[in-house]
């Protein structure tokens, strides 16, 4: 399978996963409700905060544990930049 094909099946794949996490805002409320329960004060709390807020960063944690999963399951880290082309692929067509 050629590297183009792969990466718009593994972008699919991605913006799959985003479309269940942005349905009625599930995961930035979730996210935001651990980071309190965790506590502001703390540098964990404070994460879950500041990533349930910008879609960008959620874009880009998500993307990268997919491209991180993708890439030890094929055995060849090359395809760990597939986490950060997604990201930025998603950010570009938003805009």
């Amino acid at each position: 399978m050629s590297i183009i094909v792969e990466f718009s099946v593994f972008y699919l794949m991605f913006w799959w996963v985003m479309s269940i996490l942005y349905k009625d805002n599930l995961a930035p409320n979730n996210l935001e409700k651990i980071g309190i329960w965790i506590g502001h004060r703390n540098i964990l709390g404070r994460f879950f905060i500041g990533v349930s807020e910008c879609n960008f960063c959620l874009e880009n944690h998500v993307a990268c544990i997919m491209a991180a999963c993708y890439s030890y399951y094929l055995w060849d880290y090359d395809y760990l930049i597939w986490g950060m082309l997604c990201a930025s692929l998603s950010s570009i067509l938003r805009k």
